[in-house]
């Protein structure tokens, strides 16, 4: 059993495989590269799709799991849902914003500095904590790819940021009120 997976390429050594009862085995396997990289993914997708052969060959159903295979699994699916959220987000933002000002110029502004803020927000990001570009300047002791949950978090923190900004600084935000007439004192 472990011989089809310790000869898959980026595989440092699978162990032999552990009876855990009469229905389950245990068997390890250790990449060539680190949890983070893709090449460790490619490594969980390309052990997934030998599932068929081996389960054809030995009857035995192979499920890759683990930490490593976990995080693979949740980066993919929020990278997946990412461009849905986004429109998501940026869609409400238009409606609401239209419904509430009455007026097409004040959401279109805010919609575009929210946009141009996440773009820039990526741009940074990816700069300093993939390419290392000023990791010395603030301090960043390892760079590496971005924990698969922060554009989110960045795009829902940025969206009530831009949208603050984007409405109250708006002419039909700060529109004056008529005052109303003083009470006179007591005559």
């Amino acid at each position: 059993m472990s011989k089809e997976p310790a000869a898959t390429k980026g595989v440092v050594i699978a162990s032999a495989a552990q009876q855990l009862d009469t229905d389950y085995a245990l068997l390890t396997v250790v990449p060539t590269t680190g949890s983070g990289d893709e090449a460790t993914s490619d490594l969980v997708k390309a052990l997934r799709d030998k599932e068929s052969s081996i389960r054809s060959q030995t009857g035995i159903s192979l499920q890759v799991t683990g930490r490593t295979a976990v995080n693979v699994d949740v980066s993919q699916k929020l990278s997946d849902s990412l461009l849905t959220f986004a429109i998501v987000v940026v869609g409400l933002c238009l409606l609401i914003l239209l419904i509430v000002f009455c007026s097409l110029v004040v959401p279109v502004k805010a919609t575009v500095g929210f946009l141009l803020s996440v773009a820039a927000s990526f741009g940074a990001v990816v700069a300093v904590f993939q390419w290392g570009w000023a990791a010395d300047f603030i301090d960043v002791a390892r760079t590496g790819p971005v924990v698969s949950f922060l554009p989110i978090i960045l795009m829902a923190v940025l969206f009530g940021l831009a949208m603050d900004h984007g409405c109250s600084s708006s002419p039909a935000s700060t529109r004056s009120t008529p005052m109303a007439a003083t009470p006179a004192g007591p005559s």
